[in-house]
C-alpha cells in the first residue's frame, strides 16, 4: 500500500511526517520500494472525493496500529505510519466541513463521488497486483 500513498501524495497534500514514517516503516521491515503508480485527478471536487478516501484510510489507521500489537509489541518501527498524529481528528473534521460545503452543488457531489470511486479503484487494483505478485 506504500505505493498507493506515495503516488497519491504527488496529487494530494499528505502530511509529510506520515510519508516519512512510511519510508522508515518500509526500511525497518525490509520491504522493497513500491512500484510507481499513476494517479489522475480532474478538478477540485474530484480531489475532495480522493481526499475523503485517502484521509479516511489514514485516519482509520489508528485502529490498524493497535491491531498490530501482536506483531510489534511495544515497538513502533514497522507500523508508525498507522499511529496517526494529534492533528488527525481536526484535519478529518476540516475535510468533512469542506465536503459539506462543496456538496451544496449537485454537480460537485457527482464529481466527489467519481473521485472517491477512483481512489477506491486504485486501492483495489494495488491490492490485487500485490496478491498476484505474491501468489
Amino acid at each position: 500500500m506504500a505505493g498507493y500513498y506515495f503516488a497519491v501524495s504527488r496529487q494530494l497534500a499528505i502530511e509529510p511526517t506520515r510519508l516519512q514514517r512510511l519510508e522508515r516503516d518500509l526500511a525497518s521491515t525490509g520491504a522493497p520500494a513500491p512500484p510507481p503508480l499513476r494517479v489522475a485527478i480532474a478538478g477540485e471536487a474530484q480531489r475532495l472525493g480522493w481526499r475523503y478516501v485517502v484521509e479516511g484510510s489514514i485516519f482509520g489507521g489508528r485502529v490498524i496500529y493497535r491491531q498490530l500489537d501482536y506483531l510489534f509489541g511495544d515497538e513502533e518501527a514497522g507500523r508508525s505510519f498507522f499511529r496517526g498524529s494529534s492533528a488527525g481528528t481536526a484535519q478529518w473534521q476540516a475535510l468533512c466541513a469542506e465536503l459539506e460545503h462543496a456538496g451544496a452543488t449537485p454537480a460537485a457531489v457527482d464529481a466527489m463521488i467519481e473521485g472517491a470511486l477512483g481512489a477506491f479503484a486504485l486501492f483495489q487494483s494495488t491490492i490485487a497486483a500485490h496478491e498476484v505478485a505474491h501468489a
